[in-house]
């Protein structure tokens, strides 16, 4: 295999790994806000998250397959833990719904994930469109709170505080 081959190797287990490193400290940071219930789904969140990365990082040097594996289990599991989330904020904060869509594709996801990766020729291609729809649903999340942000600190209604904005942005990155 070439330099450029190898580059690409590291290159694409860096961001693999990255991916759940972020959703492991989005969670710590948002749980620290939460409590009851939905502060324990967030820190087991967490620890599942940082697991992972280290689980992804073993798994890229036995195979594309192992990756995909470990990479569906952990989609599945946060976006399980993601929906449990939104459900139980919506009374606080409404219905969830783009945390809802999220949680709800990344449990199907990872189950497909999981189901490929032990296909006879598994392939990191899937990823890419996973990965695409957690940035845009990152982007749709924050125009959505910048606008409710706006509404909420007009006057007579109540100011909505920093920890509240981020424990929307921060809980999906998956």
């Amino acid at each position: 295999m070439g330099c450029q081959g190898r580059a690409l190797i590291i290159t694409t287990t860096v961001l693999l790994v990255l991916y759940p490193v972020i959703d492991a400290v989005a969670s710590v940071l948002d749980a620290r806000g939460q409590h009851g219930r939905t502060r324990t789904w967030l820190t087991l969140n967490a620890a599942t998250s940082a697991v992972t990365a280290l689980a992804l990082a073993i798994a890229s040097t036995v195979g594309v397959g192992a990756v995909l594996g470990v990479f569906g289990v952990w989609a599945l599991l946060s976006g399980a833990a993601q929906l449990t989330v939104a459900l139980r904020r919506r009374r606080a904060f409404g219905w969830q719904w783009p945390m809802l869509l999220a949680g709800g594709f990344s449990t199907i996801a990872g189950a497909a994930f999981t189901i490929m990766a032990f296909g006879t020729a598994p392939t990191l291609a899937p990823l890419v469109l996973y990965t695409a729809t957690g940035g845009v649903d990152f982007v749709i999340e924050a125009g959505l709170l910048a606008r409710r942000r706006r509404q909420a600190t007009q006057p007579g209604e109540r100011d909505v505080d920093a920890r509240e904005l981020s424990e929307y942005k921060l809980m999906h990155t998956v």
